[in-house]
């Protein structure tokens, strides 16, 4: 399978949304299956066949949520 260093140097190759397509078909290629973001930290983690998953470090300080919503302030 893909190391997480083989992952970036593929995502690090897309500039903008037209070479999003050859970045997945080079996961592909790689043995992926597909990944998934988790946006509270910022990190992917990436899967491929026979159960494979290769989850990468933190890319921010965990973002924490609100206490108390509050639906006002967010249509503001």
């Amino acid at each position: 399978m893909f190391t997480s260093e083989q992952a970036a140097a593929a995502h690090a190759k897309v500039k903008s949304g037209m070479d999003f397509p050859r970045y997945v078909r080079e996961l592909v290629g790689l043995g992926g299956t597909r990944y998934e973001t988790l946006v509270f930290e910022g990190h992917p983690i990436y899967y491929g066949t026979g159960g494979y998953n290769n989850r990468t470090d933190a890319k921010y300080p965990v973002l924490e949520k609100a206490g108390q919503r509050n639906p006002d302030l967010f249509r503001h």
